[in-house]
């Protein structure tokens, strides 16, 4: 759990009650935490299904209150915010929520067409923009104090040259999802060999990808809430002793070092950044 019980008085303090929760989704281990979490706290959830056909495995779970579905070609048309519309109403839905980017971006963007009638419980349309960037994030990190490690951007295969041969083996991310042909995701570049072979392959670079310095060490996870008048609402750091292939297998909460919080603090500040987030430092003792 997130939040400790002060925090959840200040939680109430600062936000309205909400007993019908709508989740935009697929029927999986994301939504079940979140419908089991909402009804520990007395809210009833709500599944609207992205697929072609209703599941039957929504009927296994005492979380959902009810559920129906929209199908995929729906998502990102004006159908489907109608759809969504339609069966908001005929729940009496008080909020919707997502946790797909694509998704979140979809519901922020129309948030107007949802006020009169439910929460869109998402950050900005022009915060989630910003937050899409790796780059941008990279400029408000370097802004809030975070320690940056070494980055270099690359757009042409000439670019190799960039990176130190004393920096390898680097990870390189796309800065925003969509602007590298084959898809990257992430991957690990061993020498400036590899490097120049592997730009040369590519068939799209339309925004710069990011390198930098790989580092085999761990994680520091810091959750954090803000309100959406700017209040901290929690912030609270945990170790992860255990990963595979870059996921988290565990969390310990841990104590937040004064030097990790302030810069938390500041790039949620600047970034306008709402409601539930978090932040995936690398971790040194030093």
């Amino acid at each position: 759990m997130l939040c400790s019980e002060n925090d959840f008085k200040n939680l109430k303090k600062s936000c309205r009650t909400i007993k019908i929760v709508l989740f935009l989704g697929g029927f999986g281990p994301v939504f079940l935490a979140f419908a089991r979490s909402c009804s520990a706290q007395g809210i009833n959830v709500y599944l609207l299904d992205i697929s072609n056909k209703l599941s039957h495995s929504t009927l296994y779970s005492s979380s959902v209150s009810g559920f129906g579905h929209i199908t995929p070609d729906l998502i990102g048309t004006s159908k489907g915010i109608s759809r969504i519309l339609e069966y908001v109403d005929s729940i009496g839905a008080e909020a919707i929520a997502t946790a797909g980017d694509s998704e979140l971006l979809w519901l922020a963007q129309n948030r107007s067409l949802f006020d009169e009638r439910c929460k869109v419980l998402a950050p900005a349309f022009s915060t989630l923009r910003l937050l899409a960037s790796k780059k941008q994030q990279i400029v408000l990190a370097k802004k809030a104090n975070f320690d940056i490690l070494p980055t270099w951007y690359l757009s042409v295969p000439e670019d190799y040259r960039k990176a130190p041969t004393e920096s390898f083996p680097i990870c390189l991310r796309p800065s925003t999802d969509g602007t590298v042909k084959p898809g990257l995701k992430a991957k690990v570049i061993s020498s400036p060999g590899e490097l120049f072979r592997f730009l040369t392959r590519l068939e799209l670079i339309s925004a710069p990808i990011i390198a930098q310095p790989f580092q085999n060490s761990p994680s520091l996870i810091v959750h954090g809430v803000r309100s959406e008048s700017g209040q901290i609402i929690a912030l609270r750091a945990f170790s992860v002793p255990r990963k595979f292939e870059g996921l988290a297998l565990v969390l310990n909460e841990t104590t937040l070092p004064e030097k990790i919080r302030k810069p938390c603090e500041q790039f949620a500040h600047d970034s306008s950044i709402t409601g539930a987030f978090h932040y995936d430092l690398i971790f040194s003792p030093n």
